[in-house]
């Protein structure tokens, strides 16, 4: 039966999120023996992962030592799709992913070529306002598994002034993820609507004020455009610029 589950992780560190996520992984009934498990990252900046750009390699570990404990895995690849615009081996060092690898004994592969079927497929999106719902990669990744987990990384929103909201949510459905997203960014051209994600409404909601960074209202314009010109003249001061800039 699938199902989507969702984790509090505050404060926001390594050892807490590792810890949430495994008790996450930990309500999927996988099977006891796996040969081998896959990890996509969404990797989109070759900045720190606390900037809120790129899903953090924080979850790869989790899920390292979740399918080591659980399925006694041997073999474990970490996966990047290379494209013109990101050099994944790049990225992964300069994200951690690769430090990470290296410490949990995961295979990095880059070339599409050498990617193959895995027993499980583990996907950690990262959302934002422009592109929250998985792309082709993405898709053709799971459809490639034999079994498939998706997790989506809410733990720091992705903006210019990024904001900690701790949440990281998991789905064996992907169909479950899309209306979840749909649901925190209102996207009514993707809108998945069903009895289970109307139990949702309170995470979802939650999620949405604290992860989805709104635009500050225009305060130059209009009555308050004039409240600012009258300021100035009266106290001979100037309007900031990065109201201007609002």
């Amino acid at each position: 039966m699938q199902k989507m589950v969702l984790a509090r992780v505050w404060p926001i560190s390594r050892l807490e999120t590792v810890t949430q996520v495994k008790k996450l992984l930990s309500q999927f009934s996988n099977p006891t023996k796996l040969n081998e498990v896959a990890i996509l990252p969404t990797i989109a900046s070759y900045r720190d992962p606390m900037l809120g750009e790129c899903a953090h390699p924080w979850l790869a570990e989790a899920v390292a030592d979740h399918f080591r404990l659980a399925a006694h895995v041997a073999d474990m690849s970490l996966l990047g799709y290379e494209h013109k615009t990101m050099n994944m081996r790049l990225a992964f060092k300069t994200t951690g992913y690769e430090n990470m690898a290296n410490e949990k004994g995961m295979r990095i592969v880059t070339d599409e070529k050498d990617m193959r079927a895995a027993d499980m497929g583990v996907l950690l999106l990262k959302p934002n306002s422009s592109v929250h719902i998985p792309n082709e990669v993405e898709l053709g990744f799971l459809k490639r598994n034999s079994t498939n987990i998706v997790i989506a990384d809410f733990l720091i929103s992705p903006s210019k002034f990024p904001k900690l909201s701790g949440a990281v949510v998991a789905t064996d459905d992907i169909v479950l993820m899309k209306g979840l997203l749909a649901h925190v960014y209102q996207d009514k051209r993707s809108f998945v609507v069903n009895d289970y994600l109307s139990t949702l409404q309170g995470p979802t909601d939650w999620i949405r004020r604290h992860y989805v960074q709104k635009r500050p209202p225009n305060i130059t314009s209009g009555p308050f455009r004039r409240l600012l010109g009258l300021y100035a003249r009266v106290c001979g001061d100037v309007v900031p610029p990065v109201l201007q800039g609002w």
